[in-house]
């Protein structure tokens, strides 16, 4: 859909993920196939986030190839009370069946690490991410960069993200955005949402957003939500 117009797609398959997994020890683990790239909160987690929300922050997906057609290892672990969780990938070829996503990589190369411990009644957990890749549809390098938090105390939620992207050319244009959100308990199993987002793409003015919604899961696999969205501009 298209503004006003409904138009017809080509593809009659929609491939998001296919992938083996191999456990090589308890904290390594190999990944082969297509997957989703590991890139901030959002993108690595697809349900979990949107457990409180309708859609995704704009910033989330304009960064990055949001799958990998690859390999890639995992590393997991826990000391001292720290959990550590790092991930390093790669791809050498086209997208497996592209069509799942907006941005295509022909190439690319990254990693991430997340560390995360319980602070008293809290537990707070910080993110780093890094990509490099090769944009099918322009055949150009681009480099994106990204960190993200995510905090739990007393029922509230809070998360927030920030990504920044540039060709790897002289004088290029550059975008990143960021969002910051928080889900506060209302009344029994009924949550409020707020969300501020920033944007600046590389054409075209920046955009402000903010969010405010309501959130009710009415059964373990059921919930209703509802959201509205302020902008100062489309």
């Amino acid at each position: 859909v298209a503004h006003d117009r409904l138009e017809r797609g080509s593809r009659i398959l929609l491939l998001e993920r296919l992938y083996l997994d191999w456990a090589t020890t308890p904290e390594l683990t190999v990944r082969v196939g297509k997957f989703l790239t590991p890139f901030g909160i959002w993108n690595v987690i697809r349900r979990a986030p949107l457990t409180w929300t309708v859609d995704r922050p704009v910033a989330t997906q304009n960064a990055f190839p949001e799958h990998i057609t690859g390999a890639g290892l995992t590393y997991q672990t826990t000391r001292h009370g720290w959990t550590v969780d790092a991930t390093a990938y790669g791809q050498a070829q086209d997208e497996l069946v592209r069509g799942a996503t907006d941005i295509s990589a022909s190439a690319a190369a990254g990693g991430r690490v997340v560390a995360g411990r319980s602070l008293g009644p809290a537990y707070a957990a910080w993110g780093f991410s890094v990509t490099g890749f090769r944009n099918r549809d322009s055949g150009r390098w681009e480099d994106s960069y990204g960190t993200d938090f995510d905090v739990t105390l007393a029922r509230n939620h809070l998360t927030g993200e920030f990504a920044y992207t540039h060709l790897r050319e002289v004088h290029a244009s550059r975008d990143w955005g960021l969002y910051v959100q928080d889900v506060v308990p209302l009344y029994g199993a009924l949550y409020g949402v707020l969300r501020y987002e920033h944007t600046a793409p590389r054409s075209g003015p920046a955009v402000n957003g903010e969010l405010v919604g309501l959130a009710w899961p009415i059964h373990p696999h059921v919930i209703l939500k509802c959201d509205y969205q302020f902008a100062d501009h489309e």
